[in-house]
Order: structure tokens, then sequence, then C-alpha cells
């Protein structure tokens, strides 16, 4: 879907086929360095991104979640010390999914290269498990679940400042969030700092110790500040701050300010008002925090992305000086206008693009563009204003694969020009024959092969654009995922086992890197979804541990197969999660699919509707109720009630308490003990 602008607005491709990139910067003579989550820093020099990396740290960055590779910064000094800065989760070792913690780290870049034996660690040098095992004001940065923060920004002096988050989870009330408002931890914090990581005399919570946490501290009380950017002449840092249930903000944030996470979420109260922390903070009235300037709910957006002060000329003056932001989950970008106070301009809140395939970071180019990474669509973009816009073009072609020879009809229905100028058309098929001039050409490919079909559209007063499209010639592997299958419920902490299998007519079977995992939690809070990635992996076999995500969420897997022609096949299939019972006893209803339940240390009351379900009860009294399909009730070690539903179901009660079993309208399958209670409408029962 194309984005669309305000009118004479048109965007560019810069950089395509980038691997879940996270963040950008420029270099003085013109390069773009682009991370990458899994830990790759990429390099976008004349034209094109480099085969080569600048650096690659995969073996030191944990990529697992939402944790990775996630800010770079340039030194002002560039050009005389090549100096760049990357903000990554650290994997000592060990399982992926455990506690990790977060590192800044300094590299020198030589040409188009920069060595990992550079690195130095500015920030964040205690390392290993969770920082709340490490001795209090312990040089670490937490990131025990998510909530990394990432953005790194040079301020007055050649100071740093970097912004990190609480590194604890989003789907319950958890303590780890209250480092936020603890001086001596790094969570939650905006930090400011010297070239060499130490902390400033002109911080507000300067102790007299430069090594000391709370004197690197310039604003606390953040919950995921994901991004934020200096306002242009006065420095004022602006914090755009994930939220949890309820709100999205925008911070300025002062010297000393305490932006009141996990207390309050924008200028409401949270469900850890019961904590000490957050009861002594509300006593002291709302004049202890500095609430935001702007905030919105997430019927409008679920992920905010802090931006930049537009402050070029190439846009009209209406947007000259105005702040832009966006939003991964809502898939928009807009802007805002702010006075010499720093207080929002009434009114001046707008929407500037929309379908932007989830942008997470954004920059003011040195062109005079506003530059975005698309991180669903794997893209580096700009924005460009023009009193003569660029053709939208749109490109299809049927089929796309094929054997040879494979004779495709080319499409360029839906392309168009915004000011009605004439257009051009020009498509090279990427195999090395004559380019076409036709709007709708037929080409036939001959040899096997993966070849990139590309359409150049001109305007008749010289503007340009391009789209492309892959076609693949030959026979593609056969891929098939064995394990999971679609039935398999899990359960938060569980291990995963994933097994495929790919056999390519021509190969034979495909193993080791040819065959690749990847893994994604899809989110779909109000039933709105958006993706967060989990873990990448190559091999026949690979397994992940189930995070705790927030709820409304379920885990969708692929597996890649590539033949030696670059041909591929993919296979997916989701798996949800099982329904999981608290220690307070809940109602737990299933749903027309296949259901697992898990009863707590409460009394639950288990009903399941459709689908083959399995039921399992607790240490609470509970009761478990088939529905339809062939269901599997075991009982716990309380004193249950297990009703078989209307088809032929197993029951297993047998666990030396006295239960009562109740046998629907199938032919029911009994296990019970001699203490067990069961109806007369059991047709098989089994005493042990």
């Amino acid at each position: 879907m194309a984005t669309n602008l305000p009118p004479n607005f048109a965007q560019e491709v810069v950089a395509s086929k980038l691997n879940i990139p996270t963040g950008f910067a420029f270099l003085p003579d013109g390069r773009i360095l682009i991370t990458e989550k899994a830990g790759v820093v990429r390099v976008y020099k004349r034209g094109t991104v480099l085969p080569a990396p600048l650096v690659d740290l995969r073996s030191r960055v944990n990529s697992f979640g939402d944790r990775g590779l996630m800010a770079i910064a340039v030194d002002p000094r560039f050009s005389e010390n090549g100096f760049i800065y990357l903000y990554y989760a650290h994997e000592h070792g060990g399982d992926p999914s455990n506690p990790k913690t977060a590192r800044l780290t300094r590299l020198r870049v030589e040409g188009d290269r920069a060595s990992p034996q550079t690195e130095v660690v500015l920030v964040g040098t205690a390392t290993g498990g969770s920082c709340n095992d490490l001795p209090a004001g312990s040089d670490c940065i937490p990131n025990d679940a998510n909530h990394m923060g990432g953005s790194i920004r040079f301020g007055k002096n050649g100071t740093i400042l970097l912004s990190t988050g609480d590194g604890g989870t989003s789907r319950t009330v958890n303590d780890n969030a209250l480092r936020a408002q603890d001086l001596d931890s790094l969570a939650g914090k905006l930090l400011r700092v010297t070239p060499s990581g130490q902390g400033l005399a002109s911080n507000p919570f300067w102790n007299g110790r430069a090594g000391a946490n709370r004197s690197k501290v310039w604003a606390y009380g953040l919950r995921n500040p994901f991004r934020f950017t200096l306002r242009p002449g006065s420095g004022m840092p602006y914090v755009a701050d994930v939220g949890w249930h309820d709100f999205e903000e925008i911070s300025a944030t002062r010297p000393g300010s305490n932006l009141g996470w996990p207390c309050y979420e924008a200028e409401s109260r949270t469900a850890y008002e019961g904590k000490e922390i957050c009861r002594d903070l509300y006593e002291r009235g709302p004049g202890a925090v500095r609430f935001p300037l702007h905030a919105y709910s997430h019927s409008v957006g679920r992920s905010i992305t802090g931006g930049v002060f537009y402050t070029a000329n190439a846009f009209p003056p209406p947007y000259r000086g105005a702040y832009f932001f966006g939003d991964y989950v809502g898939e928009w970008i807009r802007v805002l206008r702010v006075d010499a106070d720093d207080r929002l301009v009434a009114g001046s809140v707008e929407t500037f693009a929309t379908d932007t395939n989830g942008p997470v970071a954004i920059e003011l180019g040195p062109d005079g563009s506003l530059y975005y990474l698309a991180v669903n669509s794997g893209e580096l973009r700009r924005i460009v204003y023009t009193l003569n816009a660029p053709p939208s073009v749109s490109v299809a072609a049927r089929p796309r694969q094929g054997r040879s020879p494979l004779t495709v009809r080319f499409s360029s229905a839906g392309t168009r020009d915004a000011d009605g100028d004439a257009l051009r058309f020009r498509w090279n098929f990427g195999d090395g024959t004559a380019a076409s001039s036709v709007p709708n050409p037929r080409h036939t490919y001959k040899a096997d092969g993966l070849y990139e079909a590309r359409l150049r559209v001109t305007d008749a007063r010289g503007a340009e654009a391009t789209a492309t499209l892959a076609i693949r010639v030959g026979r593609a592997p056969n891929v098939s995922i064995v394990a999971p299958a679609s039935t398999f419920r899990y359960r938060i902490g569980q291990r995963v086992a994933l097994a495929g299998k790919a056999v390519d007519p021509d190969d034979g079977e495909l193993s080791g890197s040819r065959l690749s995992w990847r893994v994604i939690i899809r989110h779909c809070p109000g039933g709105v979804c958006h993706t967060h990635p989990l873990i990448t992996a190559t091999g026949a076999k690979a397994s992940f541990v189930v995070p705790d995500h927030e709820e409304e969420s379920f885990l969708r897997i692929f597996l890649t197969a590539v033949d030696r022609d670059g041909l591929s096949r993919t296979r997916s299939v989701e798996i949800r999660p099982a329904i999981v019972g608290t220690a307070d006893g809940e109602r737990l209803v299933g749903t027309e699919l296949r259901d697992v339940f898990y009863a707590s240390g409460g009394d639950d009351r288990i009903v399941g509707l459709g689908g083959d379900d399995d039921a399992f009860g607790g240490p609470g009294a509970d009761v478990l109720v088939g529905g339809r399909g062939g269901d599997r009730l075991v009982g716990g070690p309380g004193r249950d009630v297990l009703r078989g539903g209307r088809d032929s179901d197993r029951i297993l009660a047998g666990d030396g308490r006295r239960d009562l079993v109740d046998c629907g309208a199938g032919a029911d399958r009994v296990v019970a003990d001699a203490r067990d209670r069961v109806s007369h409408t059991c047709e098989s029962v089994k005493r042990v």
C-alpha cells in the first residue's frame, strides 16, 4: 500500500532488503550507516548498500524478542577521530531468553569497515545476568525482559545523551519497573555523560563521583524511551516514551525531571499505585512530576517513535521548526509545533503521512529531506517536497514463479501521476535482455534463476520513480514444518522445539543455512495487530523459550528454504497460547478451536467450547467442563468436578481426592480412584 502524503510531497526508497533495520546515521561524506536488529551495521554508499557490513557484532548482541542493536550515533568530530557509538543488548552467554544487560559502546571506522577489536564499552561495563544480582550502584543497564529504550544524541561540548528503558515486562505489575524511580539504577533514565562514559558536574544529581550512576542521570521515571531528540537552539531533550496500557507520551525534559513512570502513565495513576515508591510520589503532589506536553491514547497508536525538529528550508514554511514523530503500530507520521517555552501550540497536531509500514527511526537528512526507517518492509525511505511530484508506480506480474521457460505478464495498472502528466515506461527484466517501453509487456525467461524486474516511470517534466518485482524461474524446494503443529498450545516460559524439512527437486534434501526460521509475536490488542520479532535461526531444528508478552497475542513461525539457484519457498504455522488460570480463581472459557487449559492455585472453572480440548486441574477445587469435540479432562490435587461434553471424552480423576465425575452425551472413558463419585451415565470406568 502506498504511503499517503500531503500535496506535492513524494516518497522515495533509498535502501531496501534490510533485515529488521532499527536506526541510521549520516556520515559527513554522504554515506549512511544503518543498524540491523541482529547486530550488523550496513553502509549505504553511492546509491547502494554495500555487500560487506561496516561491522558484524552478532556474537555480542542479544536479539531475542524486542532486544537487539537499537541505536547508532556519529561523533561530531568524526572526520578527525572516526568514532561511532552503538547501543545494544549484550549477549554474555546462556539461554538468549534469560535476563541480559545493555551497553553503550564506541568503535573506530576506517574506510568502510570498523573492526570489533576497536570497541570500547562506555556505559554498561557491568554485565552478566540481571543487574538485580549485582551490587547496588553497579554500572549496569538492565534488560531483564524488554523495554531497552534506545537513542543516542550528542549535546553541547561533545556530551552524550542516552535513553534507557526500565528493562522490565509489560504483561503485569513488575517490581523491575520501579527501578525507573531509583537514581542509583541506570534503568528508565535519560543519561548525560562525557565521551568516556563518566558523569558530569553539571548534571542535576551529581554527587561528586563521576563514576556514580546518579551523577550520569539527567532525568528519570521513563518506561521505554525508544527515541528522543534535542531541540535545536536550546538543546532541550524531547523524549518519546512508549506507553503501557493507555497512553504514548512526548515530554520536554528539563534537568532533574521525574517523568512519573511507573506511578503515572501520562497524567493518570497506574496499577503501581499501591507500591510505596508511588504512594510517596503521590503525597508530594502533581508538581513532583513533569507531565508530557503531548500524549495520545491507544485508540490512535500504541508505540511512539520520537522524531526530529525540521530546521531545513526544503519543506514549505508551515513545517519549518515543527516536530515530526511517528507510531510503529499506527503506521503514521505526525507533526506538532511548540512555543518558545516548550508548550504545545493548541491545534497544531496534524497527520503528515499514513501507511508508513512501521516507522522506527526518523531523521532530518543533510539534503533537507525527511528520512525514516520502515521496519516492516525493510526500507530506508526519503520524503521530499517538489512542485513536480514524481509518478506513483504500481507493478504486478503473473505468474511470479514457475519452471523455465516461464512467460510472465507484467502490469503497471494503478500507476499514475498526481499532476496529470503523460508518462513514459521502461521495463528492465533483469536477465540481460532488451528493455521494453510497453506499459504492460510479456516476457519469457529461458534460464532458471532469481531475477529482479524493474519498472522506471518518468513524467513529462522529468520526475521519475521505480518499483521492482522478484521473478523466480525453476523448481523451488518443497518445505514442510514438522513441529510444532497448529494444534500445539504453549505456556509462558515453555521451550518450543522447531523441526522442519525441505527437499529440492534438483539439489535433494536441504540443510544448514539453506533452512532459516523466523518467529514473530503477533500482538492484537482490541483486534488491531502488530508484530514483535522474536527469534531467527538456521538449520532443520531449533528451539526457543516463549517470553512473557502481553495478552491477546499469538506466535507465527516461518520456515524458508533456499536452493543453490536462489529459489525459495516459505511455509508458516500459527500457534496459540494455552489458557491459564490464576491463584485467585476465575472462569476460563475456550474458543471454537482446540484449547489447552491449566487451572492455577484458585478454584477455577474451565469451560471448553469447540475443538478437541485439554483441561488440567490445579491445586484448587476446580470445575472442568468439556464442550463439542473429543476433550481430555484431567483432575488436579484439589477436589474437582469433571463433566464431559457432547462427544467422546477422556476423563482422568484418579488423584487420591474425592472428585465428582459427570459424563456427557458421548461414549466417555473415565479413569477414577475408589473415592471418586462417578455418574451412572459414564459407560467406561476404570478404577485405580
